[in-house]
Order: C-alpha cells, then structure tokens, then sequence
C-alpha cells in the first residue's frame, strides 16, 4: 500500500514518533524524514559542520534554523514529486514553519502528541545507541541481543547525553515554548488532530489511519 500523504508529527522528545512513523513507513511506503536522522547524516559527511551541531544538541539546544532549513529542505527536493513523507520533529520553530510555507514544503495531515513529562523521562531514560553507527536501542521495548553491544557491528552501546534527565527537561521546555505558535497556525487552518500517546502503539496507529 502507497500514501501521498505528507504527514507532520509534532510532539516532545520520547512522544513516539519515531516509533509511529516507522510502522507507517513499512506500511504506507512513507519517507520517514528526522532532523535527527539527517543532523548524524551529515555529521558523517562534513567534519565542519559535525562540530557545530554536536556542540547544540549535546546541550540539549537546537541546532539553527539556518542550518535545518537548509539540511530539510536539500533532502526534501530529492524525492519523487508524489512520494508521500513524515516530518518528524520539523519545523519545531515559527521561523521554521515560515521557511516551509515560503519554500513550497507542504503537509496534509498534522498530528500533535500528547505525553506526560515523567513518561517522557522514563522512555528517554531507557535508550541507547551505537557509538559508531548509531543504530537506536531501548532497554524496554528492543534490547541488543548482547547486552552492551550493537547487533550490526558489536560496538559499544552509549546513553546520549541529551537523553539524561537534566537535559531531558531542559528540552522539554524549550519545545513547549517553541512548538505553540507552530500548534496555533495549525488550528487556525483546521489541519491538527491531537493523539493521547499514553494509549497502546496499535489503538494509535488506528487513530492516524482514519485520516489517511
């Protein structure tokens, strides 16, 4: 099955949206499109630029519009012109969604994600990663069949440091203050649908497909 649909979920870090858009991705043939995702994609590519963006996101900041614009944006203008995607955590600033609606990056469906905070810190708490290809684990969900060690290369696994607690709420903060004007043009248009992301990953995947 193929979507068009150009879906943006907004929600805190450790909503679910990575989770959401990779069954989406397997079933609907989405582009699953994180800024995280592309922000350790090119930090691989360009050293420069790889000191940058460490520097932000191991503070628990953002990384400039300037440069998630123009990362977005690159990715964005190489697929298919009919090929349905997922944002997933873009635009989370106003000056963001002004970019997007400036340049022509269009969304269908807008889906915001409620979570409590003390969900969201023992989700995060739960994470780790692989320190040289990053491929993401969760002590409670997917665990590493080694304990410690990546399955696809048997490296080290880490704790992010923008996942411990003190940086946790440090983002969770800036993303309430951040995302609400971003949550208020969406309403004003009609095109937000809020999802209770406490609820069980199926009931909510049925939510969402109502839509598409």
């Amino acid at each position: 099955m193929i979507s068009e649909k150009r879906i943006l979920f907004i929600g805190a870090p450790g909503s679910g949206k990575g989770s959401l858009s990779k069954i989406l991705v397997d079933k609907y043939k989405l582009v699953h499109i994180s800024t995280g995702e592309l922000f350790r994609l090119k930090i691989k590519e360009d050293q420069k630029l790889a000191k940058k963006i460490q520097s932000y996101v191991s503070s628990g900041g953002y990384v400039p519009d300037k440069i998630t614009n123009k990362i977005v944006a690159d990715f964005i203008s190489k697929l298919p012109k009919n090929r349905g995607y997922i944002l997933d955590g873009y635009p989370r600033t106003i000056e963001q969604l002004n970019f997007m609606n400036e340049n022509g990056i269009e969304v269908d469906l807008v889906f915001y994600l409620k979570i409590r905070t003390d969900t969201i810190i023992n989700r995060l708490r739960q994470r780790l990663f692989c320190q040289e290809c990053q491929k993401p684990y969760n002590l409670l969900l997917a665990k590493p069949k080694i304990a410690g060690k990546c399955d696809l290369d048997n490296n080290d696994l880490i704790t992010r440091n923008d996942d411990r607690p003190e940086i946790i709420s440090v983002r969770i903060e800036k993303f309430n203050l951040s995302i609400a004007p971003i949550v208020q043009h969406y309403e004003n248009i009609n095109k937000i649908h809020y999802l209770d992301t406490e609820n069980p990953l199926e009931k909510i995947i049925e939510e969402i497909e109502k839509w598409l």
